[in-house]
């Protein structure tokens, strides 16, 4: 499964980090554990923390730092945390909602190795290149 989730999870946050790029004034902090992007701007959208790498027994320490980030600012932006099945080593659904936040939703990928899929060769259906 890793051979597949971290490559995913991986194209995930460059993504976050290269949308949040456009604006000038966005501060994008990328450290070994955390991805810290923070737009300036009162959107959870925009306003993220991601590719979680924190270890469990420093878990909610560490995440009460990050967040701080935002809810220590006046007025407090709002933010979202967006856990990949890596982050955290899986554990950090507790670790957040013992910090009162909130978890609003869950999102489906699906990732298969194209060369396995059985596709042919030839199809003009399906057009696949490497990203």
């Amino acid at each position: 499964m890793n051979a597949v989730v971290k490559p995913l999870e991986s194209n995930l946050w460059d993504h976050l980090a290269f949308v949040a790029q456009s604006r000038k004034d966005t501060v994008i902090k990328s450290e070994a554990d955390i991805l810290v992007i923070d737009n300036g701007l009162e959107c959870e959208t925009l306003n993220r923390i991601g590719r979680s790498g924190i270890h469990p027994k420093f878990g909610a320490a560490r995440a009460e730092a990050v967040t701080e980030a935002f809810t220590k600012k006046s007025p407090p932006l709002p933010f979202t945390w967006t856990l990949g099945p890596l982050s955290g080593q899986g554990t950090m659904d507790d670790t957040l909602t013992s910090l009162g936040l909130v978890k609003t939703a869950d999102l489906i990928g699906m990732a298969a190795p194209m060369k396995t899929m059985g596709l042919p060769s030839n199809s003009s259906k399906v057009s696949m290149s490497n990203v």
